[in-house]
């Protein structure tokens, strides 16, 4: 019998030997391979001023009405001139506001943008410029664009625009840094021999994006979810749709050049999360980013209805009419990602590069919507969906930490009068609720084969902490929907993004600013489970009282390969001397790897300057057995895959 220590784990206290053991010859529930995922949500710039790679804030000028935030004026020399919002002979029915700039007199005049708390700019690195222009102006008249530091006394990038014109017309540039500035800003700057008018729209500077897709991600932040290996990605939102339906995103308005989308809310309204959005990360681009991921997209659509109304308010619930119209842009999204080029919406996504479907299986319907006003909307949507597309799986909206209202009583079981074949589940819990619940989704408690039944998808899961501890936890509960993944098909951590320069949410996954990035302890314990996961689950017994109480454990296998993967949370405060005996692989395992996730304490978390302060730590196993003791470190979440080479 080999003896294996958790990374060098020798010196710490050690609980009595327990006996783990995995049966590889007793498969249990096929794992589905959406079983870990991520959420989208524009919460906190997730996506404008993170994700997506835009640099430019507020670059159509319809964040507000009456001034122009993020734009500042300048001059130079004796030249003299204002910039005011202009809201006549605009660029197209799509642009609200465009930004007018007066010339009083010889010189040069400028504005600039400083993007989403500075622009990050990188020696050597190529940026794209776009604007549309408008102008009053000599013909000698010209526009430099410059990468600048934040007081204009460095250059590090800039390109000559001449041969203005009186009619709006696309200009093009582009740029390449010779040094790196990570608080930088972009100038527009108009020099003219004599008095006159320029007007600016749709101003838009990309660096190189992830993959290289046009209007696409940043790639430091997309290589973060791709390091997850999610098998789902739900998107956008959350609250950020089921906010008041007038104010809720439009994905079909989403679509096309940039300059043909209005953004939303209304020009100077803000959304859920406190900001308006330019939807240059619209529905193609969701649908883009879920296929370079290998993730099985979710669009959720808007229910009618507002959680923050409906309470006091259920006649701002949408019908009619209105309710006609919510149903239909659901559908041609549906037509939009899967359709045929030859239909409506199918010609528009190969128009934008797509001619193939995406494929899209998934749809869910409004978000923690949980009073009747919403159901009696959600069956009508329901209907409609199925009608015309019976193979799409539909998800319902319409609980919220199992608050057991309207005839759902978390068990799986939609209400009469209802049907959906997934039903979403929140859980932002503190305290040891995640360990008290490891078991939730047994058939006692979610009874399988009953009538209305439905597969639950943990569409929000987290414990409230940037934590180790909150880490743990939330491990622990998903191992335990993993072993039941009959019933549980799919399972995400949230929120997934946060600049932390505009937080909106008390614990993220993810968290950037404009140049740097790290995770959190939750993110590596999700990454964990989503790239050590195999296709069936594996039986599992011992541990004497302590399984699914002080020690959380699951055992799957990858059949093409034969690899058995253990995955134990170690919840107590002293390491667990372990003998884990594998029991029907063909072969004892010759190999194996360790992975394990600790830190130095459970309020241990990560940051800027300590990025992989809890990190997970591999190393390998050298010839393991199928009967080996291994040490179990203490508050740790340990993944053993052994294999045969």
């Amino acid at each position: 019998m080999l003896v294996l220590t958790g990374l060098g784990a020798t010196h710490l206290a050690v609980a009595a030997p327990l006996v783990l053991e995995v049966r590889a010859d007793q498969p249990g529930h096929p794992i589905n391979k959406t079983q870990y995922g991520v959420f989208f949500e524009e919460i906190s710039h997730a996506g404008e001023g993170g994700l997506y790679a835009e640099l430019v804030k507020n670059r159509s000028f319809e964040d507000s009405t009456d001034s122009i935030p993020d734009w500042t004026f300048y001059k130079t020399g004796v030249a003299n001139g204002a910039m005011s919002l202009e809201k006549t002979e605009l660029l197209n029915a799509a642009q609200s506001c465009a930004l007018k700039l007066d010339i009083s007199g010889p010189g040069t005049v400028g504005v600039a943008n400083a993007g989403y708390w500075g622009i990050h700019v990188v020696k050597g690195r190529t940026y794209d410029l776009s604007f549309f222009t408008k102008a009053r102006l000599p013909a000698s008249a010209t526009i430099t664009a410059k990468l600048q530091n934040q007081d204009g006394t460095k250059t590090y990038a800039s390109c000559i625009v001449g041969d203005l014109t009186d009619s709006w017309k696309k200009r093009k540039g582009t740029m390449t840094a010779d040094d790196t500035e990570p608080q930088g800003r972009l100038t527009l700057e108009v020099t003219s021999e004599k008095p006159g008018t320029l007007w600016l729209d749709v101003v838009s500077l990309f660096p190189p994006t992830w993959k290289g897709r046009p209007n696409g991600t940043r790639p430091d932040l997309a290589e973060m979810v791709a390091k997850m290996k999610p098998g789902v990605i739900r998107f956008p939102g959350g609250s950020y749709v089921s906010t008041n339906p007038s104010d809720a995103p439009r994905p079909l308005n989403e679509l096309g050049p940039i300059e043909e989308r209005p953004g939303h809310p209304a020009p100077g309204k803000q959304n859920t999360w406190g900001y308006h959005n330019n939807d240059g990360f619209g529905l193609h681009e969701y649908l883009q980013f879920a296929e370079d991921l290998g993730a099985e997209p979710i669009y959720v659509f808007q229910g009618g209805a507002n959680p923050g109304a409906e309470m006091n308010k259920p006649e701002t619930y949408i019908k009619g009419a209105a309710l006609d119209q919510l149903i239909q842009e659901s559908l041609s999204v549906i037509e939009y990602a899967n359709g045929p080029a030859t239909t409506t919406w199918g010609a528009k996504r190969a128009a934008n590069g797509h001619p193939e479907p995406f494929h899209m299986k998934y749809v869910q319907i409004g978000n923690e919507n949980w009073h009747k006003p919403f159901h009696d909307n959600y069956i009508v949507i329901y209907n409609a969906i199925k009608a015309k597309y019976p193979e799409m799986q539909v998800i319902w909206g319409g609980d919220w930490i199992g608050n057991n209202q309207h005839g759902y009583k978390s068990d799986g079981i939609m209400p009469e009068g209802s049907a959906a074949q997934i039903v979403d589940e929140h859980f932002y819990k503190a305290d040891d609720w995640f360990y008290n619940n490891s078991e939730r989704y047994s058939p006692q408690n979610y009874p399988r084969g009953v009538a209305r039944e439905a597969k639950v998808f943990l569409g929000e899961v987290s414990a409230w902490k940037d934590t180790l501890d909150a880490a743990l936890k939330e491990s622990a509960f998903l191992l335990g929907a993993e072993k039941y993944s009959d019933k549980v098909v799919m399972a995400v951590y949230a929120p997934l993004f946060a600049n932390v320069n505009f937080m909106k949410w008390s614990a993220n996954a993810i968290y950037f600013d404009n140049a740097r990035v790290y995770g959190s302890p939750s993110y590596h314990a999700q990454a964990m489970l989503g790239n050590n996961v195999g296709d069936v689950n594996l039986a599992v017994g011992g541990l004497e009282g302590l399984l699914n109480k002080k020690l959380f454990v699951n055992a799957n296998r990858i059949t093409a390969t034969g690899e058995v993967i253990i995955k134990i949370v170690n919840s107590e405060a002293q390491a667990r001397e372990i003998r884990i005996e594998v029991r029907g692989m063909p072969k004892p395992p010759l190999s194996g790897r360790e992975i394990v996730l600790t830190g130095p304490d459970l309020n241990a978390g990560n940051a800027f300057d300590k990025p992989l302060n809890v990190a997970p730590v591999e190393r390998k196993l050298e010839k393991p057995g199928d009967s080996f003791t291994y040490l179990v470190k203490p508050q740790s979440f340990t993944v053993l895959r052994l294999m045969n080479p």
